[in-house]
């Protein structure tokens, strides 16, 4: 063999070679650290073919699907999966308790409208396990989220604990989330006292209607609440087009916070907290008689719950 024919014969093995190790690498590519909008996308007409990137598992309350409950389809996710897995819920209530384990990331909860959606369930602080234990507020959650890249759409998380006047032992959680890294699009969060846990991590909540009373939205994370709604059940309201932080403890290294970009908040006061301490940019039409004094200069606007 000479060696103009031996250099092809080297070429094209290494480009074979090349192509498979190309492909062996898509194959198995390291997920990504990020959220995409396809994340939140699914084809609801071809749901039985599945996506070519993706786990699709379907959830139907009449079996149609691959699961009548959406706890019986994140049971179906791998433990330690590296791939997106979608799943679809399909129109309905949903009366149950969803639990997504830290060992169970990259899932995604895809419903059509949150009207249609609803995870729904009825557990407040005071009510006891088996054990004859209270379960406090951070055991009443409708669903919890403890894994990281979770993603929801067109969904309603509710807790339907209706919050009596003095609220002791009335805190009912729709939502917990201790996981990193999540993002929440068009979806609804419904409750009494205590309806948004945002325990730990960084997440985006993007045209989201947030309802509730007293701390509703409270936690330790470090998230973006955009667009939309945020609603408090008594009292007076404000409406702010400009980003503002709310910080529900203060310290020297505090790093913790929520950032709120609404189109409208509305904070109404009864018998609960009444102290607000409010930077100038919040409008204060409903406020007066309250104490306010600045609290920080960070280019942010920052109101303290006391």
């Amino acid at each position: 063999m000479n060696s103009s024919v031996l250099r092809i014969y080297v070429v094209i093995l290494f480009v074979l070679f090349s192509t498979q190790l190309a492909l062996s690498a898509e194959d198995e590519s390291p997920p990504s650290n990020f959220i995409t909008w396809e994340d939140l996308r699914v084809n609801f007409t071809n749901l039985s073919n599945g996506e070519k990137h993706n786990t699709v598992i379907v959830v139907a309350k009449d079996g149609t699907g691959d699961s009548r409950t959406i706890q019986g389809a994140v049971n179906m996710v791998p433990d330690h999966n590296t791939k997106r897995v979608k799943i679809v819920i399909l129109p309905g209530i949903y009366r149950e308790r969803v639990h997504i384990p830290s060992h169970k990331p990259y899932v995604s909860f895809i419903g059509i409208q949150p009207s249609q959606t609803v995870i729904t369930f009825n557990a407040k602080a005071s009510d006891k396990d088996a054990n004859g234990n209270q379960l406090n507020t951070g055991r009443t959650a409708t669903v919890e989220v403890e894994s990281d890249y979770f993603c929801a759409t067109g969904i309603t998380f509710q807790n339907t604990v209706v919050a009596e006047s003095k609220g002791k032992g009335m805190q009912a959680v729709a939502l917990k989330i201790t996981g990193d890294k999540a993002v929440f699009f068009n979806a609804n969060f419904l409750g009494g006292q205590d309806t948004l846990y945002d325990s730990e991590g960084s997440h985006y909540f993007y045209r989201c209607f947030i309802e509730g009373r007293v701390d509703f939205i409270f936690g330790k994370a470090r998230s973006l609440y955009e667009g939309k709604y945020i609603w408090e059940e008594l009292g007076v309201h404000i409406q702010e087009q400009s980003t503002f932080t709310v910080v529900w403890t203060i310290s020297s290294n505090q790093k913790d916070g929520m950032t709120l970009d609404t189109q409208k908040e509305e904070r109404r006061f009864g018998s609960g907290n009444t102290a607000v301490e409010v930077e100038d940019p919040i409008h204060q039409d409903g406020y007066r008689g309250q104490s306010y004094s600045p609290m920080r200069k960070q280019g942010l606007f920052w109101i303290k719950i006391i």
